[in-house]
Protein backbone atom coordinates (compact mmCIF):
# COMPACT_ATOMS: atom_id res chain seq x y z
CA UNK A 1 0.00 0.00 0.00
CA UNK A 2 2.84 2.44 0.94
CA UNK A 3 4.52 1.56 -2.10
CA UNK A 4 1.70 2.24 -4.20
CA UNK A 5 1.04 6.05 -2.95
CA UNK A 6 5.04 6.59 -3.15
CA UNK A 7 4.17 5.63 -6.73
CA UNK A 8 1.45 7.87 -6.99
CA UNK A 9 3.23 11.06 -5.59
CA UNK A 10 5.96 10.57 -7.56
CA UNK A 11 3.98 10.42 -10.88
CA UNK A 12 2.05 13.20 -9.79
CA UNK A 13 5.45 14.95 -8.91
CA UNK A 14 6.82 14.62 -12.63
CA UNK A 15 4.24 15.75 -14.52
CA UNK A 16 3.04 18.73 -12.71
CA UNK A 17 6.96 19.71 -13.18
CA UNK A 18 6.98 18.75 -17.10
CA UNK A 19 3.45 20.65 -17.19
CA UNK A 20 2.10 22.64 -14.24
CA UNK A 21 -1.52 22.85 -15.55
CA UNK A 22 -1.83 19.79 -16.92
CA UNK A 23 -1.96 16.88 -13.96
CA UNK A 24 -2.61 13.24 -14.05
CA UNK A 25 -4.88 11.58 -11.73
CA UNK A 26 -5.72 8.47 -11.24
CA UNK A 27 -9.13 7.29 -10.40
CA UNK A 28 -8.99 4.45 -7.70
CA UNK A 29 -12.49 3.27 -7.96
CA UNK A 30 -11.45 2.16 -11.67
CA UNK A 31 -8.75 0.33 -11.34
CA UNK A 32 -5.79 1.26 -12.68
CA UNK A 33 -7.24 3.52 -15.50
CA UNK A 34 -5.98 6.95 -15.77
CA UNK A 35 -7.02 10.49 -17.17
CA UNK A 36 -5.30 13.70 -18.12
CA UNK A 37 -7.09 16.78 -16.98
CA UNK A 38 -6.00 20.36 -17.86
CA UNK A 39 -6.60 23.05 -14.49
CA UNK A 40 -7.97 26.14 -16.11
CA UNK A 41 -5.72 29.23 -15.82
CA UNK A 42 -6.61 33.05 -16.22
CA UNK A 43 -6.16 33.62 -19.91
CA UNK A 44 -6.53 30.80 -21.46
CA UNK A 45 -9.41 29.68 -23.93
CA UNK A 46 -10.20 26.27 -24.50
CA UNK A 47 -8.60 26.99 -28.54
CA UNK A 48 -5.26 28.22 -27.04
CA UNK A 49 -5.37 24.73 -24.20
CA UNK A 50 -6.41 22.56 -26.99
CA UNK A 51 -3.21 24.17 -29.31
CA UNK A 52 -0.98 24.37 -27.01
CA UNK A 53 -1.10 20.10 -26.71
CA UNK A 54 -2.22 19.71 -30.26
CA UNK A 55 -5.90 18.45 -29.82
CA UNK A 56 -8.73 19.72 -31.75
CA UNK A 57 -10.65 21.92 -29.39
CA UNK A 58 -14.16 20.38 -31.04
CA UNK A 59 -12.52 16.61 -29.17
CA UNK A 60 -12.14 18.60 -26.11
CA UNK A 61 -16.01 20.17 -26.28
CA UNK A 62 -17.11 16.14 -26.61
CA UNK A 63 -14.98 15.02 -23.61
CA UNK A 64 -16.15 17.82 -21.58
CA UNK A 65 -19.31 17.94 -22.84
CA UNK A 66 -19.60 21.88 -23.11
CA UNK A 67 -22.42 23.73 -24.22
CA UNK A 68 -20.36 26.99 -25.39
CA UNK A 69 -16.53 26.64 -25.83
CA UNK A 70 -16.59 30.34 -25.34
CA UNK A 71 -17.30 29.36 -21.60
CA UNK A 72 -14.71 28.30 -19.49
CA UNK A 73 -13.55 29.48 -16.25
CA UNK A 74 -10.75 29.55 -14.47
CA UNK A 75 -10.03 26.68 -12.33
CA UNK A 76 -12.06 24.40 -14.16
CA UNK A 77 -11.02 21.09 -15.07
CA UNK A 78 -11.07 19.69 -18.61
CA UNK A 79 -10.04 16.61 -19.41
CA UNK A 80 -7.70 15.78 -22.39
CA UNK A 81 -8.56 12.49 -23.59
CA UNK A 82 -11.73 10.21 -24.80
CA UNK A 83 -10.33 8.06 -21.73
CA UNK A 84 -10.31 10.84 -19.06
CA UNK A 85 -13.62 11.07 -20.51
CA UNK A 86 -15.11 7.44 -19.76
CA UNK A 87 -12.82 7.10 -16.79
CA UNK A 88 -14.82 9.74 -15.46
CA UNK A 89 -18.25 8.84 -16.40
CA UNK A 90 -17.73 5.45 -15.17
CA UNK A 91 -16.38 6.12 -11.91
CA UNK A 92 -19.74 9.08 -11.53
CA UNK A 93 -22.06 5.92 -11.87
CA UNK A 94 -20.75 3.84 -9.97
CA UNK A 95 -20.82 6.46 -6.66
CA UNK A 96 -24.34 7.60 -7.93
CA UNK A 97 -25.77 4.38 -8.50
CA UNK A 98 -27.98 6.06 -10.81
CA UNK A 99 -28.64 8.36 -13.89
CA UNK A 100 -28.71 11.68 -13.41
CA UNK A 101 -31.03 14.36 -15.11
CA UNK A 102 -31.76 17.97 -15.77
CA UNK A 103 -27.48 18.51 -15.03
CA UNK A 104 -26.60 21.60 -16.41
CA UNK A 105 -23.86 19.50 -18.27
CA UNK A 106 -25.61 16.64 -19.55
CA UNK A 107 -25.57 16.46 -22.95
CA UNK A 108 -26.81 12.61 -23.47
CA UNK A 109 -23.17 12.04 -24.46
CA UNK A 110 -23.28 14.44 -27.74
CA UNK A 111 -21.21 17.52 -28.53
CA UNK A 112 -23.01 20.71 -28.44
CA UNK A 113 -25.14 21.25 -31.39
CA UNK A 114 -22.69 24.50 -32.24
CA UNK A 115 -20.33 22.59 -33.02
CA UNK A 116 -19.58 20.87 -36.40
CA UNK A 117 -19.17 17.26 -36.98
CA UNK A 118 -16.57 16.78 -38.72
CA UNK A 119 -17.06 15.42 -42.65
CA UNK A 120 -20.39 17.55 -42.48
CA UNK A 121 -21.80 20.39 -44.24
CA UNK A 122 -19.83 22.61 -41.59
CA UNK A 123 -16.72 21.77 -42.67
CA UNK A 124 -15.40 23.85 -45.46
CA UNK A 125 -12.32 24.67 -47.28
CA UNK A 126 -11.19 27.99 -47.21
CA UNK A 127 -11.35 29.73 -50.21
CA UNK A 128 -8.92 32.19 -50.37
CA UNK A 129 -6.09 32.46 -48.18
CA UNK A 130 -3.30 35.60 -47.94
CA UNK A 131 0.23 35.97 -46.63
CA UNK A 132 0.26 37.64 -43.15
CA UNK A 133 3.27 39.58 -43.65
CA UNK A 134 5.39 41.40 -46.22
CA UNK A 135 8.93 39.48 -45.38
CA UNK A 136 11.22 36.78 -46.39
CA UNK A 137 10.52 33.09 -44.96
CA UNK A 138 13.61 32.35 -42.81
CA UNK A 139 12.18 29.20 -41.40
CA UNK A 140 9.84 26.85 -42.94
CA UNK A 141 7.33 23.95 -41.95
CA UNK A 142 9.32 20.92 -41.38
CA UNK A 143 7.84 17.38 -39.46
CA UNK A 144 10.99 16.19 -39.27
CA UNK A 145 12.36 19.38 -37.96
CA UNK A 146 9.33 19.40 -35.32
CA UNK A 147 8.40 22.92 -37.13
CA UNK A 148 4.86 23.45 -37.38
CA UNK A 149 4.84 26.47 -39.31
CA UNK A 150 6.84 29.16 -41.19
CA UNK A 151 8.76 32.11 -39.56
CA UNK A 152 8.78 35.38 -41.62
CA UNK A 153 11.20 38.46 -41.38
CA UNK A 154 10.14 41.40 -41.22
CA UNK A 155 11.01 45.36 -39.31
CA UNK A 156 9.71 46.00 -35.89
CA UNK A 157 6.25 47.66 -36.01
CA UNK A 158 5.20 45.92 -39.73
CA UNK A 159 1.94 45.15 -39.68
CA UNK A 160 0.31 41.58 -39.24
CA UNK A 161 -3.02 40.36 -41.43
CA UNK A 162 -5.09 37.87 -41.05
CA UNK A 163 -4.75 35.37 -43.02
CA UNK A 164 -8.35 34.95 -44.23
CA UNK A 165 -11.59 36.39 -42.47
CA UNK A 166 -12.07 34.72 -38.91
CA UNK A 167 -12.63 35.22 -35.46
CA UNK A 168 -10.22 36.40 -32.60
CA UNK A 169 -10.34 32.99 -30.09
CA UNK A 170 -7.43 33.86 -28.55
CA UNK A 171 -4.74 36.89 -27.76
CA UNK A 172 -2.41 36.76 -25.36
CA UNK A 173 0.70 35.49 -23.95
CA UNK A 174 -0.40 32.27 -21.91
CA UNK A 175 1.58 29.76 -24.09
CA UNK A 176 4.90 28.65 -24.16
CA UNK A 177 7.34 29.79 -26.75
CA UNK A 178 4.52 32.21 -28.86
CA UNK A 179 5.12 35.15 -27.04
CA UNK A 180 2.46 37.58 -28.18
CA UNK A 181 -0.09 35.44 -29.54
CA UNK A 182 -3.47 35.50 -31.72
CA UNK A 183 -4.96 32.48 -32.81
CA UNK A 184 -8.52 33.17 -35.41
CA UNK A 185 -10.62 30.51 -35.93
CA UNK A 186 -12.02 30.75 -39.68
CA UNK A 187 -14.18 27.71 -40.19
CA UNK A 188 -15.06 24.62 -37.98
CA UNK A 189 -12.06 23.14 -39.34
CA UNK A 190 -9.36 25.90 -40.11
CA UNK A 191 -7.63 27.85 -37.69
CA UNK A 192 -4.58 30.40 -37.70
CA UNK A 193 -1.40 31.52 -35.36
CA UNK A 194 0.26 34.76 -35.27
CA UNK A 195 2.81 34.69 -32.57
CA UNK A 196 6.19 36.89 -31.31
CA UNK A 197 4.19 39.97 -31.71
CA UNK A 198 5.33 42.97 -30.05
CA UNK A 199 1.96 44.37 -29.90
CA UNK A 200 -1.91 42.83 -30.38
CA UNK A 201 -4.76 45.38 -31.63
CA UNK A 202 -7.57 42.95 -31.55
CA UNK A 203 -9.54 41.33 -28.41
CA UNK A 204 -10.72 38.09 -28.43
CA UNK A 205 -14.18 37.31 -29.40
CA UNK A 206 -13.45 40.24 -32.64
CA UNK A 207 -14.17 39.41 -35.87
CA UNK A 208 -11.85 40.11 -38.24
CA UNK A 209 -11.74 40.28 -42.26
CA UNK A 210 -8.90 38.88 -44.34
CA UNK A 211 -6.28 41.23 -45.03
CA UNK A 212 -6.96 43.06 -41.57
CA UNK A 213 -4.48 44.23 -39.24
CA UNK A 214 -4.52 41.82 -36.20
CA UNK A 215 -0.75 42.73 -34.56
CA UNK A 216 2.35 44.39 -35.00
CA UNK A 217 5.82 42.35 -35.85
CA UNK A 218 8.04 41.97 -32.95
CA UNK A 219 10.98 39.71 -31.41
CA UNK A 220 10.67 37.43 -28.53
CA UNK A 221 12.53 34.46 -27.90
CA UNK A 222 14.87 35.75 -30.84
CA UNK A 223 17.30 38.06 -32.17
CA UNK A 224 15.51 38.71 -35.11
CA UNK A 225 12.14 40.52 -35.82
CA UNK A 226 10.11 37.73 -37.76
CA UNK A 227 6.43 36.48 -37.33
CA UNK A 228 5.88 33.02 -36.71
CA UNK A 229 2.68 31.77 -38.53
CA UNK A 230 0.90 28.19 -38.28
CA UNK A 231 -1.96 26.81 -39.91
CA UNK A 232 -3.69 23.66 -38.35
CA UNK A 233 -6.84 21.62 -39.68
CA UNK A 234 -8.53 19.62 -37.21
CA UNK A 235 -6.18 20.81 -34.56
CA UNK A 236 -3.33 19.21 -36.73
CA UNK A 237 -0.39 21.38 -38.23
CA UNK A 238 -0.32 21.72 -41.64
CA UNK A 239 2.22 23.09 -44.15
CA UNK A 240 0.85 26.94 -44.98
CA UNK A 241 2.53 27.07 -48.09
CA UNK A 242 0.37 24.51 -49.46
CA UNK A 243 -2.80 27.03 -49.06
CA UNK A 244 -0.92 30.23 -49.23
CA UNK A 245 -0.80 31.72 -52.45
CA UNK A 246 2.30 31.54 -54.68
CA UNK A 247 4.90 34.43 -54.47
CA UNK A 248 5.64 36.22 -57.86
Amino acid sequence: MYRNLLTLSLLVFMVSCAKPTTVTIIDQSVGSNRGIYHIVQRGESLYSIAWENGLDYRDLVKWNKLKNPDLITVGQKIMMSSTASRVSTRSFSTSAKSKSSGSANSTNGKASSSIKKRGNTGSKKIKRWQWPAAGKIVDYYSVAKGKKGIDISGSLGSPVRAASSGMVVYAGTGLRGYGKLVILKHSSDYLSAYAHNSSIIVHEGDSVSSGQKIALMGQSESKEVKLHFEIRYDGKPINPLSVLPKRK
